[in-house]
């Protein structure tokens, strides 16, 4: 819970993230399975009403589980650099470069 000086406990914190995981987690299941399926149901009901074999609800389907194995592969691949780019090994812009000191030059005193 939320303290009365409205500063959340780091318990608090870690349960909203966690809670978080799950939702996006649920979420993703849901769409993974509804998608092809509705894509194939679209095909069913193309295929009846057309009069073909089922052509349609077969390309619709196989398409649906492609269109979602790629947003799932993008989404990953976006997630990973977004999280890697946080991280304490990422790239920085600036010239912080750690060298060995036998490698840099040494600076010279001038009198």
């Amino acid at each position: 819970m939320v303290p009365p000086d409205g500063e959340p406990s780091a318990e608090f914190v870690a349960r909203q993230e966690t809670y978080k995981g799950f939702g996006d987690a649920l979420a993703m299941a849901f769409e993974m399975v509804m998608t092809p399926l509705l894509f194939g149901l679209g095909g069913y009901a193309l295929d009846r009403w057309l009069g073909t074999s089922p052509v349609f609800t077969l390309i619709l389907s196989v398409l649906g589980i492609i269109g979602m194995s790629a947003k799932m592969w993008y989404g990953y691949e976006a997630r990973m650099q977004a999280h890697d780019a946080a991280a304490p090994w990422a790239k920085s812009s600036g010239p912080a470069v750690t060298r060995h000191p036998s490698i840099t030059p040494q600076k010279r005193d001038r009198p």
